[in-house]
């Protein structure tokens, strides 16, 4: 698969839960006051990797046995010329959302904590995944002050990736996670004038967020059963 499709820098955003990483009270414990607990019912906790993790206090997971991964979903930000922000292609968004898909299928292939599922029930959790706010940018400074590199702006792109766990059949939210990374890139000027954005390394970010993933909800599952 070509990796010249991913905006450079990413802003990744990854679904976990006091166990993916978090310093944090149990879920059990964590505090259920109105201050501490917003409108769904999810309440925030500590987290040494990622910028924001929610967990909804008290729950446990021994009544699921299985594990729905949802289609991911992708939203693009329009881009500001005045910021030199620029639109990526169908073609690189289509790479995108194929090589997300097939890390989260890949990684999730040899699960063996749930058993893998194509319909909601009542056993069932649903891994949901999103990313958006997705942008790609090109700084004014070449890549290097000669050669090849001096024909080439760098580049960068911006997500939010958001991984949330749910009940499969009443849709609750059980936990959530928010988090911001980033990536590199290249840019160069086509023949009218335009840009076209290069980004090589796709394919291993979106393995690292499958991979992130999986440890968490195999943790959370130990942990909470």
């Amino acid at each position: 698969m070509s990796r010249d499709w991913l905006p450079e820098k990413i802003l990744l955003t990854l679904l976990v839960v006091a166990l993916w990483g978090c310093e944090s009270t149990p879920l059990s414990e964590a505090p259920a006051g109105a201050a501490e607990v917003n409108y769904e019912g999810l309440a925030t906790v500590r987290s040494r990797t990622f910028e924001h993790a929610q967990a909804r206090p008290g729950v446990t997971f021994g009544a699921y046995s299985r594990l729905l991964l949802d289609v991911p979903e992708l939203a693009y930000r329009t881009p500001e010329p005045a910021e030199r922000e620029v639109a990526l292609t169908e073609t690189q968004k289509d790479r995108f959302r194929d090589a997300l898909v097939a890390a989260f299928d890949e990684e999730f292939a040899g699960f063996d904590a749930l058993q893998l599922t194509a319909e909601p029930g009542a056993d069932t959790l649903a891994l949901d995944v999103r990313v958006q706010d997705i942008v790609a940018s090109v700084a004014k400074q070449p890549l290097a002050r000669g050669g090849r590199g001096g024909a080439m702006l760098e580049a960068s792109g911006d997500a939010v990736i958001v991984i949330e766990l749910l009940d499969s059949r009443s849709n609750e939210i059980l936990a959530r996670g928010v988090d911001s990374g980033s990536a590199r890139g290249a840019a160069i000027r086509t023949a009218d004038a335009g840009l076209e954005t290069r980004f090589q390394s796709a394919d291993k970010l979106v393995s690292e967020w499958a991979r992130k993933a999986r440890r968490g909800v195999e943790n959370l599952l130990q942990e909470r059963r």
